[in-house]
C-alpha cells in the first residue's frame, strides 16, 4: 500500500509529538509490490473460503482427509508462504538495513551469526 504525502505527514506529525521533534521514522510500505500481495491473500482467501468446513482440525479429522481437501488445505498454506515472502524479502531487509543491522555484501555466515545472536545463542568468535 503506498502513502499519500498527507499520510506520511500525518505519521511524521504524530511521531514528532511523542517523541520529539528530532525522532526519525521509517516508512517501508513502497518496498512492498501491492499487486504481488493481493494476488496472494486473493488466492489464500478463496483456499481458506473452501477449506473452512474443515476447521478446528483435529488430529482424526487430519488423519482421514480427502485428496481435495489436502490439496486445498496445500494451497492456503502455498498461498500463505508466497504472502510471506513476498513481504519478508522486501520489508524486513529493509527494515534491517535502515538499522544498520544487515548489510546486503556480508558473507552468508555473518548473516547467520547476526540471526543467531539476535535469537539469543552464543555464536562462536
Amino acid at each position: 500500500m503506498r502513502l499519500t504525502s498527507e499520510q506520511i505527514a500525518a505519521i511524521k506529525e504524530i511521531a514528532a509529538e511523542s517523541f520529539g521533534r528530532g525522532a526519525r521514522v521509517y516508512l517501508f510500505g513502497s518496498r512492498i509490490n501491492d499487486d504481488e500481495c493481493e494476488r496472494h491473500l486473493r488466492r489464500l482467501r478463496y483456499a481458506a473460503e473452501k477449506s473452512e468446513e474443515l476447521f478446528p482440525l483435529s488430529a482424526e479429522r487430519y488423519q482421514n482427509l480427502l485428496d481435495p481437501e489436502v490439496a486445498g488445505l496445500g494451497q492456503m498454506l502455498f498461498c500463505f508462504g508466497k504472502l510471506q515472502d513476498a513481504i519478508g524479502q522486501r520489508l524486513l531487509p529493509a527494515i534491517l538495513l535502515a538499522g544498520q543491522e544487515w548489510q546486503d555484501d556480508e558473507t552468508f555466515l555473518d548473516k547467520r551469526n547476526w540471526e543467531a545472536r539476535c535469537a539469543g545463542r552464543n555464536v562462536p568468535s
